[in-house]
């Protein structure tokens, strides 16, 4: 049994239509249309490919960069970053040296950060904040400005109290976690060395 659509020998997969014109219809509600990406705008593209979610994020559908963040092609065919494309074209330029924050993830105290946070796919211009790369830090989960905001080290030691020493340009470390690690090394150097003196 052929396709009830005119001109279309395919065989009947559901409804009367070829499996073709049958996911064109449950696509677009219609069997005959054929909207390809490529017919569309680049505006139409891109916003084919969000979707509106609780709380009111505009979360990206499309294509992620390793950092989770959405990516797509500009009118010109260069790779952008959606949410920094989308801030421009509906809100304005964003002034230089500053860095566009997901308020949207500031806000959520539950959200774990890194790749799999849902807020860096967000593209809602009003989600996004225009800030200075190292308020974009500060407001982050990251280990480093945790500690700073709460004068915590990862292991809960306070920093008021015992300090930090600075890592060569890399961050800081607490001196208790540093004098528990020394402390422990020397445990297990000492129980190794009574395990290799009773061989």
């Amino acid at each position: 049994m052929n396709c009830a659509v005119e001109g279309c020998g395919g065989n009947v997969f559901a409804r009367q239509w070829c499996q073709k014109h049958y996911a064109r219809w449950l696509r677009h509600g219609d069997p005959t249309t054929s909207l390809r990406l490529m017919d569309l705008t680049v505006v139409e593209r891109i916003e084919r490919q969000i979707a509106v979610v609780a709380g009111g994020c505009w979360v990206w559908t499309g294509r992620l960069d390793r950092q989770g963040y959405a990516r797509a092609h500009d009118e010109t065919g260069h790779d952008v970053l959606v949410h920094r494309w989308n801030y421009q074209r509906l809100v304005g330029a964003i002034p230089e040296h500053l860095e566009l924050d997901h308020v949207c993830h500031t806000q959520d105290e539950t959200c774990p950060g890194g790749r799999e946070c849902q807020h860096r796919r967000c593209v809602r211009p009003d989600h996004l904040e225009p800030v200075t790369g190292y308020e974009n830090w500060m407001r982050s989960s990251n280990i480093g400005a945790v500690a700073v905001r709460t004068n915590l080290c990862v292991r809960g030691h306070d920093l008021t109290v015992y300090g930090y020493v600075r890592k060569d340009g890399r961050g800081r470390n607490c001196t208790r976690c540093q004098l528990d690690g020394q402390r422990r090394r020397a445990a297990e150097r000492r129980l190794a060395a009574l395990n290799g003196g009773a061989a």
